[in-house]
């Protein structure tokens, strides 16, 4: 396996893309693995993701596969996430700061 960094451009993160030196892979799923980068506590400026993409509508995937494209990835392939305060909406840009009703990715795995 190759590690690769990728040096982000300002304000986006850095992550760690594994892949297979030939750029290829005989079983699917060791290289579906491989092509991933996992985000633990994906944030942006200082808050963490929140879990959907517009206030309170197209949570998890929608969201969570849009962080990914912002990181230079496809798809988002696995996510967790808990309530945290504040909370940064990707798709409107507001904040959350409501106790117990923000929810937070922890954490995204991208493709």
């Amino acid at each position: 396996m190759l590690a690769e960094e990728r040096h982000p451009q300002p304000g986006r993160l850095l992550v760690l893309y594994l892949g297979a030196e030939d750029g290829g892979c005989a079983n699917t799923d060791a290289c579906t693995r491989a092509n991933s980068a996992r985000v633990p506590l994906p944030s942006v400026s200082g808050m963490r993701v929140d879990r959907c993409l517009y206030w309170a509508q197209q949570c998890d995937q929608p969201a969570a596969t849009r962080f990914c494209q912002s990181q230079g990835m496809s798809v988002a392939v696995n996510w967790a996430w808990e309530h945290v305060t504040p909370t940064y909406v990707l798709g409107d840009g507001r904040v959350c700061q409501a106790p117990n009703n923000c929810g937070g990715f922890s954490p995204i795995t991208c493709q």
